[in-house]
């Protein structure tokens, strides 16, 4: 939209905390005068065959102001542990770089981004990857190693 939009990450001590709720009046406050989304990049605790979005997506989804025509990127798992758990049980890998630039080519077809991530700050999603590095390369702060 060649414009400046922003991106704001969502994140707590853990499950159950929140998260979700603070995500969503974000999004209402924001999309009164904005075009904003709402984006859960991993989510697990999801069963297996559920919607296209389920559990705290589509609960972001429907407080979005914005509506994505194209599929979002979202990792689901159905064990309810965390994603880099999850992810090794179902032999799958979460591909970091490939969320960030969801959030980032979100941020280009709207006014704001609202990411909330899974679980804390300290919430692995890779061996030696967290939430924390996931917010910063979001935010354009630094790169994975």
């Amino acid at each position: 939209m060649g414009r400046k939009s922003f991106i704001v990450v969502v994140t707590g001590t853990g499950t159950g905390v929140g998260k979700t709720h603070v995500a969503r009046a974000l999004l209402a406050a924001w999309g009164k005068r904005r075009r904003v989304v709402g984006y859960k990049p991993i989510e697990t605790g999801i069963v297996a065959g559920a919607l296209p979005l389920a559990g705290d997506a589509r609960e972001l989804a429907r407080a979005s102001t914005f509506h994505v025509k194209q599929s979002v990127l979202h990792y689901t798992f159905a064990d309810p542990v965390s994603p880099h758990l999850a992810a090794r049980r179902e032999r799958r890998t979460i591909d970091v770089e490939k969320i960030v630039d969801q959030a980032r080519a979100l941020s280009e077809v709207s006014d704001g981004v609202v990411v909330e991530l899974a679980g804390g700050l300290f919430t692995p999603l890779a061996a030696g990857v967290y939430n924390s590095d996931l917010a910063r390369r979001i935010n354009r702060l630094e790169r994975l190693q």
